[in-house]
């Protein structure tokens, strides 16, 4: 809505997938009512579980409307692809994240991400200014922080076909860090290592096989069998302290 604000004629949509939310009396839907008011646009038509059309806030389920458009969320792996495919940017504005197994099929279909920079998942996905953007992230209540961020971001890539081509291929490039073979072959390249060293740390107490290993010297209990033992202190290979003291 703010792109379009400040680009008449640029008629960008926004698509969401995914569950229904009917938390909080109805808050999602009734935020995103108000926000048609605050930008002067006509009400979108909403549509109930079977489909219909309603006047009624709480019976509506979807919302449809030249700018924005809420779906249901999709299970067919053809149809992802074809969504993915038709649009041009992957928009996340979550306040907290784990790693976005949506964002990566978007990217690995060479859809560009613009997200707000909380931790972990995004910033793992996202190279700034390579294959997408991050935004300055702000609690709830203080969105209009990032949200302007985020729109002039929509309009630097709207406009400049040739940066959106390449935010695109490196969307492709940067994807392949997480396909089944390149993640099989790290994990693979760990266990190697682990048991070039197992062996070695093992024959210096026969408790060690029982254990867990503290990274970086950290005290870390260990469990045998369901029961707490006792937390123990040795030199590892080359005098590295694979457990610290008590």
């Amino acid at each position: 809505m703010i792109a379009n604000q400040k680009q008449p004629g640029l008629n960008a949509h926004l698509d969401v997938y995914g569950y229904f939310d009917n938390t909080g009396n109805n808050k999602t839907n009734k935020d995103l009512i108000n926000l048609f008011d605050k930008y002067g646009l006509p009400k979108p038509t909403m549509l109930d579980e079977k489909d219909e059309e309603t006047t009624d806030i709480n019976e509506g389920r979807r919302l449809d409307s030249p700018v924005v458009t809420l779906h249901d969320y999709v299970t067919d792996r053809d149809e992802l692809y074809a969504i993915h495919h038709s649009h041009q940017v992957y928009s996340l504005a979550s306040m907290m994240e784990g790693f976005n197994i949506s964002m990566m099929e978007a990217m690995s279909n060479g859809v560009p991400g613009v997200s707000t920079n909380v931790n972990y998942g995004p910033k793992d996905l996202i190279i700034n200014g390579e294959n997408g953007y991050l935004t300055a992230w702000a609690p709830e209540g203080q969105e209009n922080e990032f949200v302007s961020e985020m729109a002039d971001r929509f309009l630097e890539l709207f406009n400049d076909p040739q940066k959106l081509q390449a935010f695109s291929d490196a969307a492709y490039d940067h994807s392949d860090r997480y396909y089944e073979g390149n993640v099989w072959q790290a994990w693979q390249g760990l266990l190697d290592d682990a048991n070039k060293r197992w062996p070695a740390m093992a024959a210096q107490d026969p408790a060690l096989s029982n254990v867990g290993v503290g990274e970086g010297g950290t005290t870390m209990t260990a469990y045998t069998l369901g029961q707490r033992a006792d937390e123990v202190t040795i030199n590892g290979v080359a005098g590295v302290t694979y457990f610290a003291a008590n």
